[in-house]
């Protein structure tokens, strides 16, 4: 695995106005020259302004190398152990409301958003949750956590049955699974600064006070490239990308076993983004953390994971490592998904899949295959009526579909073409800086 390339240092803060360039303390080809004055807009190219005072040397130049660029010398596998699982997991919502808007009799509905989930998490391990918005993965995140109770189907922390919800577990089973939510503006209490935020698991788990708590603040902070000042800022004070990092601190403090994360680097720009896929992957070879890793970029999670589950309406169409799920055979789902990954080559033809026909409605049941109704390739009426197999591609490959795997392997051309070095390339974007 080789390291995403992060910009080092951070952004200037509103209102620090730099006598040079604004650039100029995370440059590497920084001078002198560069703070003491402003470079102007110079042309480089046809319809092209560089404003840089060695932008001659910023056109021809390659991708700059240093430490963190280079591949990671260590290589790491999951462990034996199964850390997490769920075996038939289910949520349902009830709802309520009244036939005729404001009048009428009360009428009652069932929102099935979790529908039969059962996966595992070893130690060490990656599993990356992608699917569509509305399709489940948040409410499967909020069940394992203990957030929400599940209307059915059990949750296992180190191979033992926990409580459904949070309040109920012990304080060891709340410090091995954490969470960082999509939101950090729902997340973090803005009456409480910084270091309260961060220093409360230390001081509820009891594992760090008095000078002993600074310190780790200070190594929690620096882990998510915040200094020393952050310690008395509010959330109100801070941007989008800074809350993500403080909720992402908060969730690491007391050295979990597992992390669930629900689109946590969603918010954050490029290089902030690969500076916390990095430290994610550090963390998981020095101390052997487990990531439940949601998101809706296929790029980062291939690049994170281990093994990937596909989920459509509150189910899995399809669940393998990462080499298995971009390349053929794959569900017609995934396919589509993959289809929508940019590929960063100009000379590639871009040919996306478009999911056409109605998403069933979680209300009612749904008879047979969940995904029917969109499918570009329905084998027949049987996609219909009957509710499709798992079928088994061989070294843990599982796809839930009627579509014999002979036929998905031909068919999945288009995941092979997007299976090269091109995929997760968009993480990259910044290696020219």
């Amino acid at each position: 695995m080789q390291r995403l390339r992060p910009i080092r240092g951070r952004a200037p803060r509103s209102g620090e106005l730099l006598p040079g360039c604004t650039y100029e303390p995370r440059c590497l080809l920084a001078h002198r020259k560069c703070a003491r004055g402003h470079p102007p807009l110079a042309p480089v190219g046809l319809g092209h302004q560089l404003a840089c005072f060695f932008s001659d040397e910023v056109v021809s130049r390659e991708s700059p190398h240093d430490a963190e660029l280079v591949p990671e010398e260590e290589q790491f596998g999951k462990s034996g152990e199964t850390l997490l699982a769920t075996r038939d997991l289910r949520m349902t919502y009830d709802e309520r409301h009244r036939r005729f808007f404001l009048f009428g009799p009360l009428v009652g509905r069932q929102v099935r958003a979790i529908n039969g989930v059962t996966t595992e998490v070893a130690g060490k391990e990656t599993l990356g949750l992608v699917g569509e918005s509305g399709c489940g993965k948040t409410t499967l995140a909020r069940c394992i956590v203990g957030l929400q109770e599940p209307s059915g189907g059990e949750v296992h922390f180190k191979g033992t049955k926990m409580a459904k919800t949070a309040s109920k577990r012990s304080a060891s089973t709340r410090r091995g699974l954490q969470i960082v939510f999509q939101n950090p503006d729902l997340s973090l209490n803005h009456r409480h600064v910084v270091g309260q935020i961060i220093g409360r698991p230390l001081r509820l788990f009891h594992i760090a006070r008095g000078k002993e708590l600074r310190q780790r603040l200070l190594e929690l902070l620096e882990m998510v490239k915040l200094d020393a000042t952050y310690l008395d800022r509010y959330p109100a004070e801070l941007s989008g990308g800074e809350k993500q990092r403080v909720a992402i601190a908060r969730a690491f403090a007391g050295d979990p076993n597992i992390v669930v994360c629900d689109e946590a680097v969603s918010s954050l720009d490029v290089s902030v983004q690969a500076s916390i896929l990095n430290l994610l992957v550090r963390l998981q070879r020095e101390n052997g953390t487990s990531y439940f890793f949601i998101s809706h970029d296929l790029g980062v999670v291939r690049y994170v994971a281990d093994r990937i589950a596909v989920m459509y309406l509150g189910q899995f169409a399809e669940v393998g490592t990462v080499e298995q799920v971009f390349m053929p055979p794959c569900h017609p789902y995934t396919e589509a998904l993959l289809s929508a990954i940019p590929v960063p080559d100009p000379r590639s033809r871009q040919e996306g899949i478009r999911l056409e026909g109605p998403v069933p409605s979680v209300v009612q049941a749904i008879a047979g295959c969940p995904f029917h109704t969109r499918c570009p390739r329905i084998y027949g009426e049987v996609c219909r009526v009957t509710e499709p197999p798992w079928q088994h591609a061989g070294g843990g490959h599982v796809i839930r579909c009627h579509i014999p795997l002979e036929e998905l392997t031909r068919f999945g051309t288009l995941g092979k073409r997007l299976a090269g070095p091109g995929v997760g390339d968009t993480l990259h974007a910044d290696e020219g800086v």
